[in-house]
């Protein structure tokens, strides 16, 4: 695996499980009709971008209900294809076991709000599984969706009898088409802290008390340690030790708004930078591209057809008259 899943998978195995707090797997489907595999009269070939924006609006419809419901929560959201492109999601939760008939049922509500009496909407739209603990822990429940969506390691074959290495390159290229955003832990402390605090390492700042800490558990991969130093789950962001430092960029954009940019990390436990340097995209002199040339042993040429990179021309070639 690649560093950036690795930390995937860590985070996910670090979890923290309170033990008065159970887990399930939340399944949530669409219609029927914005699948693309129906026929023409009942599909409305909506794009797999529309209907993943259409999801995060439902998905913030529900965190917002359960909240009002009073129902803190933490987990971790997988997305994935079926095999006709469309998205669903896969929700890791743990909560109160108290609470979980009520999240249900809002759940459900949300799922079924559009075409929710079509055939089968009861039964597939929204799917629940609780974790047995004889079966295995929480953990490796969505270890197993997110190395379908990575690279199949030791998955073997996928839902539809498939290699699962080979479907696993496939639906990160499909999440790389659509723009799909495949993993995202919610209810945690800040995943742009815990990787801020890493570059730390590469500065002379005076690190001491809680931030040292912190930055120690975020740069041994400690993601459990983290959590725990950052206050547990399900805190508010305002009440966090550390939070994003932000600060605004030099010039406006092109709508003429003034926008902001990661500088650091700010909050009780101390106030820190990152991000020491600027870096600027610039076009090269012609100076620069006369001695770049000559290190290369060709001639640089601007504002006319400059020579091919490699040493095969594969335009077409004019006959000479005889």
């Amino acid at each position: 695996m690649e560093h950036a899943d690795d930390e995937v998978v860590e985070k996910a195995r670090q979890a923290v499980d309170k033990s008065d707090w159970a887990g399930f797997i939340e399944a949530m489907n669409d219609p029927c009709a914005k699948r693309a595999d129906q026929p023409i009269k009942t599909a409305n070939w909506t794009t797999g971008l529309k209907i993943a924006a259409t999801r995060l609006t439902e998905g913030a419809r529900v965190r917002a209900a359960l909240q009002r419901k009073g129902i803190d929560w933490y987990g971790i959201r997988t997305v994935e294809p079926h095999h006709d492109g469309t998205p669903h999601w896969h929700l890791l939760m743990f909560m109160d076991k108290e609470a979980i008939p009520v999240a249900n049922q809002v759940f459900r509500e949300h799922a079924l709000q559009e075409d929710g009496e079509e055939h089968g909407a009861a039964e597939n739209r929204f799917v629940i599984e609780e974790i047995d603990p004889e079966k295995g822990r929480a953990t490796g429940y969505v270890t197993k969706y997110i190395s379908k969506s990575i690279d199949g390691y030791e998955v073997g074959e996928d839902s539809y009898g498939n290699d699962a290495v080979e479907s696993a390159a496939r639906i990160r290229a499909w999440a790389s088409i659509w723009g799909i955003r495949q993993f995202q832990f919610m209810g945690a402390p800040s995943v742009t802290v815990y990787r801020e605090l890493r570059r730390l390492r590469n500065t002379e700042q005076l690190k001491e008390g809680l931030l040292a800490d912190l930055e120690q558990a975020a740069d041994n991969g400690e993601w459990k340690r983290y959590v725990e130093l950052m206050g547990g789950v399900c805190l508010p962001q305002k009440d966090m030790p550390l939070r994003a430092l932000m600060i605004p960029r030099p010039s406006e954009t092109k709508y003429y708004e003034v926008a902001q940019k990661l500088h650091g990390l700010i909050g009780s436990a101390g106030r820190v930078v990152t991000r020491i340097y600027e870096w600027t995209i610039s076009r090269n002199t012609q100076s620069e591209d006369r001695d770049q040339a000559i290190e290369l042993g060709g001639v640089a040429v601007r504002g006319a057809n400059a020579p091919p990179w490699s040493s095969v021309n594969n335009c077409t070639l004019h006959k000479q008259p005889a």
